[in-house]
């Protein structure tokens, strides 16, 4: 890593000695009125050069280097973080290395690292790429820092110690499979106001995940919320979430909470739950789907549910 970033360093102090002599030359041209290089010869010259430089400082340090068993490569102003080599159980991926922002993972990063228990990312990544736990059935803690937007597929799948997980406000898309049985992760599961896709078994087979809560618009389908102990639904107002084409729920959801907001729900959403109560508004689309579809429906007692439901999230 130190001879790593020595060989950048040195390569850039030569490469700032070059452009300072042309530009000296340039000075002195102008002065002396040399006629075998025109000033217009030599700051073309000079441009070259500098783009040159631009080039070179992407290019010389693209061999792989560790650090403290992550293995990192860059190309002269940021730095990914290719894979991890190391034996700890506790990794700490820092925000700069030799002075330059680590910003990106490699796909399938730490895939398979069976030693890890915890994970500390900077809030420098934005993208949180496919695979990039996956399989590290040890990990019981990560952050996911606020800067991320972006959670691949099968990213945490078969992290099956992975206990609880925050998902911040400033995450947009959730790919298919990412906690895919991810089945230490127990307790309410609170989905930011900022999410706008899930693609597909994200949270199928976290089956201790015992409520859900949906802040945002968003299309639910393709077994999302297939977790055996699942028993609350809570959509809150505002929320235009359809349900897709297929049974998305399993039959220990006991109660869904939703809003005057959604007007979209497949036949089938809810096809495997024969114990639910839906709790919606009167005169709601959900409270028509109920009755439709003979689920019980409770209108009368909606005000209280949320009351008491958003006096537990101010918490």
């Amino acid at each position: 890593m130190r001879r790593n970033g020595l060989f950048s360093q040195l390569t850039r102090l030569l490469l700032l000695a070059l452009a300072l002599l042309l530009t000296c030359s340039a000075a002195l041209a102008e002065t002396w009125n040399l006629s075998s290089c025109t000033m217009d010869e030599l700051l073309a010259l000079r441009q070259q050069v500098d783009a040159a430089m631009l080039d070179l400082a992407r290019t010389v340090d693209r061999s792989d280097a560790t650090l403290d068993g992550l293995v990192w490569v860059s190309n002269g102003v940021e730095v990914r973080i290719n894979a991890y080599e190391g034996t700890a159980t506790e990794v700490v991926i820092p925000a700069e290395i030799d002075g330059l922002p680590v910003t990106m993972l490699h796909t399938g990063v730490f895939r398979d690292c069976k030693t890890v228990t915890r994970i500390t990312l900077p809030d420098t990544i934005t993208v949180i790429p496919d695979e990039a736990f996956s399989g590290c059935s040890n990990l019981v803690s990560v952050n996911i820092p606020r800067t991320v937007t972006h959670i691949g597929h099968w990213a945490f799948k078969d992290c099956n110690k992975l206990q609880t997980v925050t998902l911040p406000e400033g995450l947009v898309t959730l790919s298919s499979a990412a906690f895919q049985r991810a089945e230490g992760l127990s307790g309410m599961l609170v989905l930011p106001t900022t999410l706008t896709g899930l693609n597909g078994y994200t949270f199928s087979r976290c089956d201790d995940l015992s409520g859900i809560v949906i802040q945002s618009d968003l299309v639910l389908g393709d077994a999302d919320m297939s977790c055996s102990s699942l028993e609350l639904l809570y959509i809150r107002e505002g929320a235009a979430v359809t349900f897709g084409s297929k049974s998305t729920f399993e039959a220990g959801l006991k109660v869904a909470i939703i809003p005057a907001s959604v007007t979209s729900i497949h036949e089938d959403a809810f096809a495997a739950c024969n114990k639910l109560v839906i709790v919606t508004p009167a005169g709601s689309y959900a409270e028509q789907y109920a009755r439709e579809h003979w689920i019980v429906c409770n209108t009368q007692d909606y005000d209280q549910y949320v009351a008491e439901y958003e006096a537990l999230l101010a918490q």
